[in-house]
């Protein structure tokens, strides 16, 4: 294994890198400020929120220390959300039921089976 000396952007002490994309020795404190520093940089050019970051609550708007895919800064507000899209998801399916069942008595007028009717009336 060819171990190339490389120099710590983080602290400048010289030390044998392991990977040849490795840029910070294996001290942990390091190895944290790099990692805040790339999650930094991420966000700034994807414009993800990065761990430890202020982000407003997506249901009462309360700000709260989030990660990259938290939502909500309480168990409460998500279940809100979720309730909320629950009861959403149920009207569209109603709605989507209700125009089912009339095109298919339609259908049944004509004395056509569902799909007959949906290929004769481009459905």
């Amino acid at each position: 294994m060819d171990m190339e000396i490389k120099q710590c952007i983080i602290c400048g002490k010289t030390f044998f890198a392991r990977r040849r994309d490795q840029v910070c020795c294996t001290s942990e404190s390091c190895r944290k400020q790099n990692k805040a520093k790339k999650d930094k940089e991420y966000y700034e050019l994807y414009k993800k929120p990065y761990l430890g970051e202020l982000l407003p609550c997506t249901v009462c708007g309360k700000p709260f220390k989030g990660g990259y895919k938290t939502k909500y800064c309480s168990k409460e507000c998500e279940m809100k959300d979720r309730r909320k899209l629950k009861e959403d998801t149920d009207k569209k399916s109603l709605a989507n039921r209700k125009a089912i069942n009339n095109i298919a008595k339609a259908a049944r007028e004509e004395g056509l089976s569902y799909g007959q009717y949906c290929i004769k009336h481009g459905l």
